[in-house]
């Protein structure tokens, strides 16, 4: 068995990354740049390509394989030799491959119409002796149909030398751990990319209810200044209310005592016909008692007094209009009858 052999997938890793040669480093890189001239020149004019180049330093065998596989590019191509089908084994047949970094491997027959191809992104390629097949430089790539999925594909073919073989060989095994390596890369991605969407799923979750926390508490904290506004208007009220309470009870005491004694002097004076001063005496007593009356309507409806106080007021003021119109009328009366008409000095003009 030769170093080409392949082991089971459950075993096989993928092998360090070699360290090139400078003569295998300087080629890895021109082969780059060939990549980029072709599929992309712009970058290549730019100065991306060097970055890149940069970045990749010691792994520029890797950089080369994702670079032709993004512009699916060809990793290899010959004129070979391939084996017959079933009944036709004895039979080679020259052909034209290429192996493309999408993982297709591609052949056409020269001189016929005959092609094919082969998916080899998971298969895999063995020479098992020197003459694989009786043939020198003869190796087997195994894949899958691109055509028919699911159905497995054995192809025989055969280099021109055993180096070229190689190189072949080397390849299409080169290609399968790229595309190991690019599932791999892509499973963690997917991985990384659900476990970002569920964080986020959470964290706008969490937003939401602190959100809903936060408004909740402000509403909270609104309704809490309203109550404790109400709270002290009702407090200011009441304080200003007791603080009126004594004010406002004593005016009404005092207007009613103005009011009851401005009412007994303008009796008094109405006794002594005195009609002018009982007059100004009961008008005194009329302003006295609306005086009583506005402080009533001042006081809050609880402290108001008693009906037969607001009965007092009215009816006091209603009997004191009465007297001090009354006082006046019969003060003119007398006013004519002291001083009659005829006997009055007369008057002439100068």
């Amino acid at each position: 068995m030769s170093q080409w052999t392949v082991a089971s997938d459950d075993t096989e890793e993928e092998p360090q990354t070699p360290r090139l040669t400078p003569d295998q480093l300087r080629k890895a890189q021109d082969d780059v740049r060939a990549c980029y001239l072709s599929a992309n020149p712009e970058k290549l004019a730019s100065g991306e390509v060097e970055a890149l180049l940069k970045k990749y330093a010691g792994q520029e065998a890797l950089l080369l394989q994702r670079v032709r596989h993004r512009y699916g590019l060809s990793v290899i191509s010959a004129r070979m030799y391939k084996r017959g089908e079933v009944g036709r084994a004895s039979q080679w047949s020259a052909v034209d491959v290429d192996l493309r970094a999408d993982g297709c491997l591609r052949w056409a027959a020269v001189g016929s119409r005959e092609k094919g191809s082969i998916d080899v992104r998971e298969g895999r390629a063995d020479a098992w002796d020197k003459r694989t097949a009786g043939r020198i430089g003869a190796f087997c790539v195994f894949g899958s149909s691109i055509e028919e999925e699911a159905k497995d594909m054995k192809l025989t073919l055969a280099c021109s030398t055993n180096e070229d073989r190689d190189a072949w060989v080397a390849e299409v095994m080169s290609l399968r751990r790229f595309f190991k390596r690019l599932h791999r890369e892509r499973a963690c991605q997917a991985e990384e990319a659900k476990a970002v969407e569920e964080a986020m799923k959470v964290s706008q979750s969490t937003a939401e209810q602190d959100q809903q926390r936060h408004l909740e508490y402000e509403r909270r904290l609104r309704e809490e200044e309203e109550r404790a506004l109400q709270l002290s208007q009702e407090e200011k009220r009441t304080e200003d209310a007791e603080r009126s309470r004594p004010q406002t009870l004593a005016g009404l005491e005092a207007s009613l005592d103005d009011a009851l004694r401005h009412t007994a002097e303008g009796r008094d004076h109405e006794s002594r016909e005195d009609w002018r001063a009982a007059h100004g005496s009961y008008k005194k007593a009329v302003a006295a008692f609306v005086q009583a009356k506005r402080a009533v309507a001042g006081m809050p409806g609880d402290q108001r007094p008693e009906d037969a106080v607001l009965e007092l007021i009215a009816s006091g003021t209603a009997q004191c209009k009465e007297a001090a119109d009354a006082c006046r009328q019969r003060g003119r009366s007398a006013a004519l009858g002291a001083v009659p008409l005829l006997d009055a000095p007369r008057r002439h003009p100068v």
